[in-house]
């Protein structure tokens, strides 16, 4: 069921989309041998993938030695706004 939004563009897009997701599904379960061979063929591709990346033994990694943070103050009526970062 889709969910009331109140906007009428809206509800028509959930409408268009679940036809064309439905209509995506019912191809693929009445097309299994393709879809099987799709995966397959996904996970073949990704396996050859992942063992011809270069792998380093001892990489190089740069880890942080300290941690900025930034708090934001909620807006006051009449206080004048500074930038977080000083200008120049």
């Amino acid at each position: 069921m889709i969910p009331k939004s109140g906007h009428r563009f809206s509800d028509q897009i959930m409408r268009n989309w679940k036809k064309v997701m439905t209509g995506f599904i019912n191809y693929a379960i009445s097309h299994a041998r393709l879809t099987l061979a799709t995966l397959v063929f996904l996970l073949l591709a990704g396996f050859v993938a992942y063992n011809t990346i270069p792998k380093e033994a001892e990489p190089d990694v740069k880890v942080a030695d300290h941690l900025c943070t930034a708090h934001a103050a909620r807006h006051q009526p009449g206080r004048r706004r500074t930038p977080a970062v000083a200008p120049g």
